[in-house]
């Protein structure tokens, strides 16, 4: 009989899994009429969002899981499948698998992230510019028109972590409005107050692009890295009040499709 020996006593491979701090002592309830690969898929969901395995957490190996529960590594792996397609882990070959980091979830309708996921800004700079073609069209304004951009970055509020570029276009005439305000905090509750305007309507545009060196310096990624650009333009009274580029990683962010 092989085992685990502790104080002179083996411990057969049968109960060896309740001796693994890792586990503690939780044990699966098996439930009828719920597949077993999800009833595992939940288990460990739990152990993740109660943050008992936090973000980098190297998950035991499909053996260890199989045993524990008490379930063929089919099974296993299936719960594991379940895991990274939703990206709650990341498998790394020759090295594991791992928590993921967590990531913002925004609704793709309306292209909103929750504030309880942190709505706290960073200001890279203010500039005063001119209207490109492109920018003066989503403005309403013409060509070469006189507007300022803001640039700054949003911020996970449990990680501490850049999540997203914002950078926010809009006549020098809306700035005026806002510029004595908190660039730490989001503006647009702020224009709305400023300008009576109602910006409960926007236009938005998803574009693919890889990260430059400055934005892949301020999102702390790899230059090159793929990468999802939001346009949004705001409208108040139907009428275009800020233009505003938001650039995330799909590795710290996803979206999904809302009301």
């Amino acid at each position: 009989m092989t085992g685990l020996f502790i104080n002179g006593i083996i411990i057969s491979e049968f109960i060896r899994p309740l001796f693994r701090p890792f586990w503690g002592n939780v044990c699966m309830q098996r439930k009828k009429g719920v597949a077993l690969y999800k009833q595992i898929t939940d288990e460990l969901c739990a152990k993740i969002a109660s943050g008992e395995w936090p973000p980098d957490t190297r998950l035991p190996s499909e053996p260890e899981l199989a045993e524990h529960f008490g379930v063929c590594r089919m099974t296993v792996r299936q719960a594991l499948g379940e895991l990274e397609s939703r990206g709650t882990i990341i498998r790394q070959r020759g090295r594991g698998t791992f928590v993921a980091q967590q990531k913002f979830i925004g609704d793709i309708v309306s292209f909103r992230l929750p504030d309880s996921f942190g709505s706290t800004h960073t200001l890279v700079s203010v500039k005063k510019l001119k209207a490109d073609a492109f920018t003066a069209a989503q403005l309403g304004v013409e060509k070469g028109a006189p507007i300022v951009e803001l640039y700054r970055i949003r911020f996970f509020a449990a990680q501490n972590e850049p999540a997203e570029l914002e950078i926010s276009l809009m006549t020098r005439d809306v700035f005026s409005q806002i510029k004595d305000n908190d660039f730490t905090r989001p503006i647009y509750k702020d224009i709305k107050q400023k300008l009576g305007f109602v910006t409960d309507s926007y236009l938005c545009e998803v574009l693919p692009v890889a990260l430059d060196a400055e934005q892949a310096e301020h999102l702390k990624l790899a230059e090159g890295t793929l990468a999802l650009m939001l346009h949004r333009t705001w409208l108040g009274d139907g009428k275009p009040v800020m233009f505003t580029k938001l650039v995330f990683s799909p590795e710290k962010n996803r979206y999904v499709l809302g009301k």
